[in-house]
């Protein structure tokens, strides 16, 4: 079932569902479900090929392995948060991810979302390795 992470758990937790596959959500706490980890995911940064980040992190991504905080920082983001998390941290004032907060950033539930805002060119997102697709911008 697709659906988000905490409400699949808690599907799992009361019998209606026998299995999930996702992200481990570190507040979610049961006794009775077992956690087991598949698979170790990477991030990556999705931009439009004439973004003007494309040079600098194209060489500093295959001298490096990667790029940092610093790299982007000036640019707007696209942000992909489930909803759960936004509900649970933001309302506190917690940050979760290093963003500048100066800039007009977008948040969007979904990696489907946050894709079609940075193929129109709002931006660039880091999203999740098994989350990417393949577009030729």
């Amino acid at each position: 079932m697709l659906d988000q992470t905490d409400s699949n758990l808690s599907r799992l937790q009361h019998g209606q569902l026998d299995l999930v596959i996702g992200m481990r959500d570190a507040i979610f706490a049961d006794g009775g479900i077992t956690f087991r980890r598949l698979f170790d995911d990477t991030f990556t940064c999705v931009m439009l090929k004439d973004h003007p980040l494309v040079p600098t992190l194209t060489g500093k991504a295959a001298r490096e392995g990667g790029i940092s905080t610093k790299d982007v920082w000036d640019y707007r983001q696209v942000l992909s948060i489930p909803s759960y998390p936004l509900k649970g941290f933001f309302s506190r004032g917690v940050r979760i991810l290093p963003v500048n907060t100066a800039l007009d950033n977008l948040i969007f539930a979904n990696a489907n979302e946050a894709y079609s805002m940075v193929l129109a060119g709002f931006g660039y997102a880091m999203l999740p390795g098994h989350l990417l697709l393949s577009h030729p911008d």
